[in-house]
């Protein structure tokens, strides 16, 4: 078993780890391997990412019984997922400037959509970026302050393959009072798309929201269809959030071919 370890790591394969007690963060342009890991509710998930010192971190990691090799998928992962685990992984980047920023002109809020029917934003031009804009989350009366931690909860409880979407599970990277960001993988080639709620900070109480794909011009609606799930169970509370149809985003609809 050690001598397969040693095998897949040396043949530059991403594998995953469960470590406790790592600290979230990504070392960029090193020449050593580079550990990404990633807050869920018990446990972190980390990634070790091939360099060019990966021959001596490979033997360490492959001698040792502590660090098993498993799926790259994250743990709430389908069991349909293993069917797919020796296909070519294609992750994407994490975007450098996720979170709440200035966005020039538009103030602060969250990253605005690149061109593509892969995305949907609560940041742009009310005339020209239509294509994929929302409008910010309403939370019922009362519920203002907790917002956040609503929608945390709520996403907590998503289930991965719903729709056939996020097969590959997701994963909760960061939840305050004030910011939510969590990881969704696809069933086939681990593409990963990345959930972004923030509290708008003109004390309003509203919810910035942001979906997107991070490769690819179409993502076939999984966008919408993740953003719908969440968006009706706060409906039910009595949130106003608007359901994505065709008629709201005509074009994103029909370039993926969704009705």
């Amino acid at each position: 078993m050690y001598l397969f370890k040693l095998i897949v790591l040396l043949l530059g394969h991403t594998s995953s780890y469960t470590h406790i007690g790592l600290t979230p963060r990504v070392l960029r342009g090193s020449p050593h391997p580079t550990i990404l890991c990633s807050q869920q509710p018990v446990r972190r998930s980390c990634f070790l990412q091939p360099g060019r010192r990966m021959f001596l971190g490979s033997i360490f990691f492959a001698a040792s019984p502590l660090f098993p090799i498993v799926s790259n998928a994250f743990d709430n992962a389908i069991p349909e997922k293993l069917k797919y685990k020796d296909r070519p992984k294609q992750r994407g980047p994490t975007p450098p400037d996720l979170g709440i920023k200035e966005r020039g002109d538009l103030g602060e809020g969250l990253k605005t959509c690149a061109p593509g029917a892969n995305c949907f934003t609560t940041s742009g031009d009310t005339e020209f970026d239509r294509f994929y804009l929302l409008s910010p989350w309403v939370p019922k009366k009362g519920e203002e302050d907790k917002a956040i931690e609503i929608i945390a909860s709520i996403v907590s409880e998503y289930p991965p393959g719903q729709n056939k979407i996020d097969g590959g599970g997701f994963s909760i990277i960061k939840s305050t009072p004030s910011y939510f960001y969590a990881q969704f993988e696809s069933l086939k080639n681990t593409y990963i798309d990345d959930l972004e709620f923030a509290k708008a900070k003109d004390g309003t109480g509203r919810v910035l929201v942001r979906s997107s794909s991070r490769l690819g011009y179409l993502d076939y609606g999984v966008n919408a269809l993740r953003l719908n799930w969440i968006s009706e169970r706060l409906r039910e509370r009595g949130w106003t959030a608007e359901e994505l149809t065709p008629t709201t985003h005509p074009d994103y609809f029909s370039q993926n071919g969704r009705k």
